[in-house]
C-alpha cells in the first residue's frame, strides 16, 4: 500500500472554497467592485500573500489594504469550520490510520489556521504534519512544500498519493512528480486535467491506495 497521503485543506478536507468566494464578493462589492464567481477563482490555492495582491490589483489599492479588508471581513463572518468537513473525510482518515499511511496536510493557509481547523474539525488523531506555503521560499504551484512533506514524513515519492482540488495545487503535486488526485467541486470549477486522477468524493481516494 501507499506510504502517504498529503492532502491539500480547503476544498478538500473541508467545504471552504465558496464561503472565501462569496465573502471577497461581498467585500469587494461594499467597495463597489462586483466581480463573478470565475474571476475570483484564479485566487484559489494561492498563499495569502500573492492573494492580497491579486486582490489589491482587482479593487484597485494595495496588497496591505486588500489583507487589512479582508482580514477584518473574515474576523467579522468567521467560517465555521467544523460544520464544513467533507463528506468522508474521516471515514478515509481513519481507514488510511488503520495502515499506518502518515497523513499530512499541505496548504497555502497559515499554520496557524489550519491548527485551528484541525482542532475544531477532529483531524488531529491522523495527522501526522501540518505545513503551509507560508514557511516555503516558494507557494503552489512549486512543487517545494509536497517536496518537503516527503522529506519530513521520510517517504519516497512513488509511496505517496496527492489529494488536490485547485489547479494550481495540482500543478504543484504533478511538478514534484507524485500521484496527483483533483476532487472535483460541481460549483468551483477549476481546470484539472493535468492531475494523474480525478475523484468526486474522498471515499474513492481508498481505491488509489493500493492492496490490503
Amino acid at each position: 500500500m501507499k506510504k502517504a497521503i498529503l492532502f491539500d485543506c480547503d476544498g478538500v478536507l473541508i467545504d471552504s472554497e465558496k464561503y472565501y468566494v462569496t465573502g471577497t464578493q461581498d467585500w469587494l462589492r461594499q467597495y463597489g467592485y462586483d466581480y463573478t464567481v470565475d474571476q475570483i477563482i484564479p485566487i484559489i490555492g494561492t498563499t495569502y500573500d500573492v492573494t492580497c495582491e491579486m486582490l489589491g490589483n482587482m479593487a484597485n489599492m494595495s496588497a496591505a489594504k486588500a489583507r487589512e479588508i479582508n482580514d477584518a471581513y473574515f474576523n467579522e463572518h468567521p467560517l465555521d469550520f467544523k460544520n464544513m468537513v467533507k463528506p468522508h473525510a474521516i471515514e478515509l482518515m481513519r481507514y488510511a490510520k488503520s495502515f499506518d499511511i502518515k497523513m499530512a496536510i499541505c496548504s497555502s493557509s497559515s499554520v496557524e489556521l489550519l491548527n485551528t481547523i484541525i482542532r475544531q474539525c477532529g483531524f488531529g488523531d491522523y495527522i501526522h504534519y501540518v505545513v503551509s506555503s507560508d514557511q516555503m521560499e516558494k507557494g503552489k504551484p512549486d512543487p517545494m512544500i509536497y517536496n518537503h512533506a516527503c522529506e519530513v514524513l521520510q517517504v519516497n515519492k512513488d509511496d505517496c498519493v496527492i489529494v488536490e482540488d485547485s489547479s494550481i495545487g495540482v500543478q504543484a503535486g504533478v511538478s514534484a512528480g507524485i500521484f496527483t488526485i483533483a476532487l472535483l467541486d460541481p460549483l468551483i470549477k477549476q481546470d484539472v486535467e493535468a492531475a494523474n486522477a480525478t475523484v468526486n468524493d474522498l471515499i474513492e481516494v481508498k481505491k488509489y491506495l493500493g492492496e490490503k
